[in-house]
């Protein structure tokens, strides 16, 4: 058990009483109160995660006539010695049931010591007396024992959060009437929530509550740079995952600031599931806790799977440079798409492509490649992308929610006019007949109160922590170039051996060097992001003044004439006049390496075998564990 001046008490919010058996200090014990706020809350996770069941078991006769009460056993002497060493007796003419006074005799004199703490239940009083409870009490085995009952439920306490959807709490005691004499404590919880405040946030930028909680951590590190921390959620245990962990931008740094995120904190990005206490609690799509609504399977939150229809079909033919496919309209849910092998060609020799409707492309946009797994933001929703891989190129939506603007579905094909094969599907309602009326979107909803998150309708199984890994960072504008039709993307099969190579290689996928394959990207950036960030102030105490940037050279010859191999170029950190400074940011530096094309290699008068894609994966660090 943790005192209550801990660094876990404190991170819980649970401020002392005062004079509690964890205090730091214990000089005296509030037998009205004897227990923290903290330790309580600490004793009842102990016993909710199962490890205190043993103790469920009924006794068969009561605590009265079971055990000997501790006083008749060890008297007031005995405890004196037991608490101060031998040579303490009790001292005599005072009542040891509020207070148990000692003394003993030290070179000479007569030492008054107390622990300021009540005997012992059960020790002797004063004839067939004895202390219950501080109080020195006649009979007590006549008592009648009162069982207590709970009083009224208390004011709900303000909300976790002013928008966005909170938690909000209310409590009650046991103390109608309090049990005595050895009666049964109340049956039940003291403690229920609800949800509050569920409006949107208008500021909020696009960031999760646990981004602005990283955020607020973010500051100037010992040597003077700017620190900024995001969320992590990558191999996190569903336990774990209403602790505050974050990232540090640039690093494998992982730090758990606090043992609980803030309540109404969502679980993991775009889940149905909110923090309540340190626990993943289930939440309905109309984000209140309790609520058994959920998204149709074409995302109409409380409505029916009947008014749905499902879209799959097929798509087979000739595609070339960027060929749309389809537009994927508005209102759309449950997206799928996955690009197929051609019957005796296993590897895939096009990839996936999604354009938003202002032009920007969500994924594999401008001939830059995303090889690795990554969260896409597009349509209003987060699309789960597997990275391209000669024999994996699939897209899915992470979230149930429709599509609030369309997304042109394209295929990418460098190497001139080539077959190509996907498939495709989502989920769209049901056209009605002419003047039916539509679906009732209902009243506001209307918190439930919760006692308990393992009593929450809806609650099943609760699955791992989702791994999210870092997304690629997307390639220097200055890089951008239409792919030649001669140049090979990774060694495909049954290539054109007439197409001459380029000299010129293409950057097909980009690596920043200090790029985590593991990391989870920022909710609110694209991986197909390619405008650079403009250099800012750096921090206090370094060049306060003077705005420095990444200054990026040339790149230099691709390292291989032909197949697939790397680029690189120097990247330096200078100053307005050009010479070399410090205090540039991390996240900002341009690439330093990328992979590059060229064309298809010939041996003996035909097309060498296959190269292998490896992407480079940078020396970093371990981890924290903690």
């Amino acid at each position: 058990m943790a005192h209550d001046n801990s660094e876990i008490c404190v991170q819980m919010g649970e401020d002392s009483w005062g004079h509690q058996m964890m205090s730091p200090m214990l000089s005296r014990v509030n037998m009205a109160a004897p227990w923290s706020l903290c330790s309580f809350r600490l004793s009842l996770g102990f016993f909710a995660s199962g490890r205190g069941d043993c103790l469920l078991n009924e006794p068969s006769v009561s605590l009265a006539e079971s055990v000997p009460l501790a006083g008749t056993t060890y008297d007031r002497d005995i405890q004196c010695r037991l608490s101060f060493g031998p040579g303490f007796r009790a001292r005599p003419g005072l009542d040891p049931c509020p207070v148990l006074w000692c003394l003993a005799r030290h070179q000479g004199e007569w030492q008054h010591v107390s622990k300021q703490l009540p005997a012992a239940d059960g020790t002797p009083c004063g004839g067939a007396a004895v202390c219950l409870r501080g109080k020195c009490t006649a009979n007590w085995k006549q008592l009648t024992p009162v069982n207590g009952s709970w009083g009224s439920w208390g004011p709900w306490r303000s909300c976790s959060r002013s928008c966005g959807g909170g938690v909000q709490y209310s409590r009650r005691r046991c103390d109608n009437p309090t049990p005595t004499n050895f009666g049964h404590f109340c049956l039940g919880t003291w403690e229920r929530f609800q949800s509050c405040n569920l409006e949107s946030c208008p500021d909020d930028n696009g960031g999760s509550f646990r981004q602005q909680q990283c955020e607020a951590r973010n500051g100037p590190s010992p040597e003077g740079t700017l620190q900024e921390w995001e969320p992590y959620y990558h191999g996190i245990r569903w336990p774990d995952l209403c602790k505050l962990n974050c990232l540090l931008k640039g690093t494998d740094l992982v730090t758990i600031f606090s043992v609980k995120v803030r309540d109404g904190t969502r679980c993991y990005p775009h889940s149905d599931a909110v923090c309540v206490r340190s626990q993943c609690v289930r939440t309905g799509c109309d984000g209140l806790i309790g609520s058994r609504k959920r998204y149709s399977r074409c995302g109409v939150c409380g409505g029916s799977d009947a008014d749905c229809e499902r879209v799959i079909n097929h798509f087979r033919g000739k595609a070339e440079n960027y060929t749309e496919v389809l537009v994927i309209p508005r209102g759309a849910a449950n997206l799928k798409v996955q690009q197929l092998p051609r019957r005796g060609h296993p590897r895939l020799s096009a990839y996936l492509a999604v354009r938003r409707e202002d032009g920007s492309y969500a994924v594999n946009g401008e001939g830059r490649i995303t090889v690795f797994p990554s969260l896409i933001q597009a349509g209003g929703v987060a699309l789960q992308y597997t990275g391209w891989g000669p024999r994996r190129d699939k897209l899915e939506a992470l979230t149930h929610r429709p599509l609030t603007h369309a997304l042109n579905l394209q295929i990418y094909h460098p190497r001139g006019r080539g077959v190509v094969r996907l498939a495709y599907s989502y989920y769209r309602q049901r056209a009605k007949p002419t003047g039916a009326p539509g679906p009732d979107p209902g009243p506001n909803p209307t918190p439930v109160p919760s006692t308990n998150p393992a009593l929450v309708p809806g609650i099943g199984p609760t699955p791992a922590a989702i791994p999210l890994p870092t997304p690629i960072p997307a390639l220097d504008p200055t890089l951008v170039s239409n792919p030649s039709p001669s140049q090979d993307q990774g060694g495909f099969s049954s290539p054109d051996p007439t197409l001459v190579p380029t000299p010129v290689p293409t950057p097909i996928a980009t690596l920043a060097p200090t790029a985590v394959p593991s990391r989870v990207p920022s909710l609110g950036s694209s991986p197909e992001h390619t405008s650079p960030l403009p250099p800012t102030p750096t921090p206090s105490g370094a060049l306060a003044t003077t705005l420095v940037c990444w200054r990026a050279g040339p790149w230099q010859l691709c390292s291989i004439s032909c197949g697939v191999g790397w680029v690189a170029r120097r990247v330096d950190c200078v100053d307005g006049a050009g010479e070399p400074a410090q205090g540039c940011r991390p996240e900002q530096q341009p690439l330093a390496m990328a992979l590059c094309v060229r064309g298809a290699c010939q041996e003996k008068g035909r097309l060498r075998s296959k190269v292998k894609l490896t992407p480079y994966r940078p020396i970093t660090h371990s981890r924290s564990k903690g």
